[in-house]
């Protein structure tokens, strides 16, 4: 059920790595005018903070998963004891994301689609949500691990440095179950009932119920922020989730397909629940893509035009512009 149907592509590798070199050498914080918010709060709390370790306590497996301990560690024994500069890890968390989405656009699409991955969304994840961006290049690093073993340890990880992997590694067990089961039955409606289900949980769970749910498990972060995208820079997800659900035959119908889909739908649904989109977007993008790139031409190419369009949109956005 992996990406690549045996082993990797060495010219996908290498294509993979010139495009991350390229990619972080861009200076991105320059362009943006202003320093990076999120990734100058870690260099404040690396330079004047107390180590979260020195005053959290880890009296049980639910403690290191809330904690996010594995950062903390890392920051600490990597960071603060002077082995590596901030810069340096920063700069190889970057290059990692953008190396992981790169080989997932190829694993499946032709590769003028990696120039898709020059897009605000993927520039705020790779370069600012630090600690995400490192839990997902685990999560992604897992999908090319053919040892399940060694798979369950390296998602145990991404876990252990930021809480959300939990639910990214238990969507793609579900997708795979869907897709199973479908591929058993043959039967689409009960295909797209499932998504749909999934979808308006996952929504309710980042939406509404989320303060609910940090509060009873004691998270730090419990509160009542509010998080939501503008249903004007969700339309296009908007739009697209529709299409795609509504063209399920004209899909190529696999463990990412399915995933991707939930996403999408969660991010429509959003709209309505109020829940955090931009990092659902984020992680969802090179499947996103690869999605678009296998999906039958009368799909494709009208969704390939408007999020060009839509992406002009997002750099104007995110140049202050309009």
């Amino acid at each position: 059920m992996g990406l690549y149907q045996s082993r990797l592509k060495i010219s996908h590798v290498l294509a993979a790595l010139v495009f991350a070199f390229i990619y972080v050498n861009i200076p991105w914080e320059s362009l943006y005018s202003m320093p990076f918010k999120d990734k100058q709060n870690y260099y404040d709390y690396l330079a004047y903070g107390q180590s979260v370790l020195s005053y959290l306590t880890f009296d049980r497996m639910l403690d290191y998963l809330l904690g996010e301990w594995l950062w903390h560690y890392i920051l600490d024994n990597l960071i603060r004891n002077e082995y590596l500069t901030a810069e340096s890890f920063f700069n190889y968390i970057s290059f990692s994301l953008v190396f992981a989405y790169s080989l997932i656009v190829l694993s499946k699409a032709n590769p003028i689609y990696l120039l898709f991955l020059f897009n605000p969304l993927v520039v705020d994840f790779g370069f600012t949500q630090l600690r995400h961006a490192l839990s997902m290049v685990l999560i992604v690093t897992a999908l090319f691990i053919r040892s399940r073993s060694i798979r369950i340890a390296v998602l145990a990880l991404s876990a252990l440095i930021h809480t959300s992997a939990i639910l990214f590694i238990g969507l793609y067990f579900f997708s795979t179950w869907s897709v199973s089961s479908y591929l058993k039955n043959g039967k689409l409606h009960a295909l797209r009932n499932k998504i749909i289900i999934a979808s308006a949980c996952i929504s309710l769970a980042i939406g509404p119920a989320l303060s609910v749910v940090l509060a009873w498990i004691g998270d730090r972060r419990s509160g009542d922020k509010d998080l939501s995208s503008s249903v004007s820079y969700l339309s296009f997800w908007i739009i697209v989730s529709f299409l795609f659900m509504l063209n399920l035959k004209r899909i190529q119908l696999n463990v990412f397909a399915i995933l991707s889909l939930i996403l999408l739908l969660t991010v429509a649904m959003t709209v309505i629940t109020k829940g955090y989109s931009l990092r659902l977007l984020s992680v969802l993008f090179p499947f996103f893509i690869v999605l678009t790139a296998n999906s039958a031409p009368r799909i494709r190419i009208p969704v390939v035009g408007v999020f060009l369009f839509y992406s002009i949109v997002q750099w104007m956005y995110w140049f202050r512009i309009i």
